[in-house]
């Protein structure tokens, strides 16, 4: 078993929760080359995203493999905003007053 020698990867790896294709992940780590404001970055990220309902979603089905994530540069990504609909809008009914 290979084993990282990069703390900042062991820290993104321990905080991502799809653990999946880590030698996928940890070249796409090395060639981002993250410095520490970055990775402090996509870990404020994460934090707010596996929150989401996307990734919450049928047990995590829909959260992206760590590579893709990264090459995505999904930290960038904005939180979703969710807008309550208003109550339908419904007329008054016409009463006629009496002549």
């Amino acid at each position: 078993m290979r084993t990282s020698t990069d703390p900042m990867f062991d820290e993104f790896w321990a905080a991502y929760p799809r653990r999946t294709a880590k030698a996928d992940a940890r070249k796409a780590w090395q060639r981002l080359a993250p410095d520490a404001e970055l990775l402090a970055a996509i870990l404020e990220a994460l934090a707010w995203q596996r929150t989401q309902p996307q990734w919450l979603k049928d047990d995590g089905l829909y959260i992206p493999y760590p590579a893709t994530w990264l090459r995505g540069e999904r930290w960038t990504d904005e939180p979703l905003v969710v807008v309550k609909a208003h109550e339908t809008w419904k007329p008054t009914p016409f009463v006629r007053r009496a002549s």
